[in-house]
């Protein structure tokens, strides 16, 4: 681990993510955008062997996810002294699970501590933004990262963590199929209700014209949509879209297909 005395800003770089050959998706009880929606715990595993070489992974039949791994958390420790629960993520870092950490991204965190003490974990191979049912597709991995220290008044503007992203290219969630997707809006003064509304639609549409049951198309939303927001000025309402990837399902010829 690199040591120094003083503030200044970590900077990670990840070269390399390996995951094992299974996953796991869950709605748990409680937890969750929807969590008053869906009371019932489910479970669903996947089967991640070859996935790097296909570049993504199958949910169903006709249903095929990117596979884009990342680390769900990672970060350093912050300037206050106590105990910190490891769900909230923090302005250090933590559980940020953040889908556009995988490899060839550069991220960067603000140190608060000497020795800024980095941590990681909670493997993910597939997630939307929002992980909106509470969990990604949840895996071991292996990381491989090269870590370094930017000091100077350059970096006083740092406050809290960002990142560089991978080139397109390299990110199969950013290259699915013609680049199409459904996107539903939510729209409601309070910006967690129209979150709600967004990733409800979504559900309904996946369900009554895609035919999944209502558990599974709220865990494919969490694992391969995207929350949009796409309008926080016009007030009192918010405007919170909920995206799913046409290029996913194999009827619309989608570019994961094989």
């Amino acid at each position: 681990m690199t040591t120094f005395l003083g503030p200044g800003v970590l900077k990670v770089e990840f070269l390399e993510l390996i995951t094992a050959d299974y996953g796991w998706t869950a709605i748990l009880s409680g937890f969750g955008i929807l969590a008053d929606d869906f009371p019932e715990q489910k479970l669903k595993f996947w089967d991640l062997k070859g996935a790097k070489e296909r570049g993504y992974i199958v949910f169903k039949e006709g249903i095929h996810v990117p596979f884009s791994p990342f680390l769900g958390v990672i970060g350093v420790a912050p300037a206050e002294d106590g105990e910190f629960g490891m769900v909230p993520p923090l302005e250090t870092g933590g559980n940020i699970d953040t889908r556009h950490i995988t490899v060839g991204s550069v991220l960067y965190l603000p140190v608060k501590v000497p020795g800024a003490l980095l941590s990681c974990g909670d493997g993910h191979a597939a997630q939307g933004d929002g992980e909106v049912c509470g969990t990604a597709v949840e895996t071991p991995m292996k990381a491989r990262v090269r870590v370094s220290v930017e000091k100077g008044k350059g970096k006083r503007w740092v406050k809290s963590p960002y990142i560089i992203t991978a080139p397109s290219a390299a990110r199969p969630e950013m290259n699915v199929g013609d680049g199409r997707e459904f996107v539903y809006l939510g729209i409601d003064e309070d910006i967690r209700e129209a979150t709600r509304k967004a990733v409800r639609g979504a559900v309904g549409w996946l369900v009554e014209e895609k035919g999944l049951e209502r558990e599974e198309a709220y865990m494919l939303a969490s694992v391969a949509g995207s929350l949009k927001m796409c309008e926080v000025v016009d007030m009192p309402n918010y405007a919170i879209g909920f995206a799913v990837p046409l290029g996913i399902f194999v009827e619309e010829g989608g570019g994961l297909c094989e």
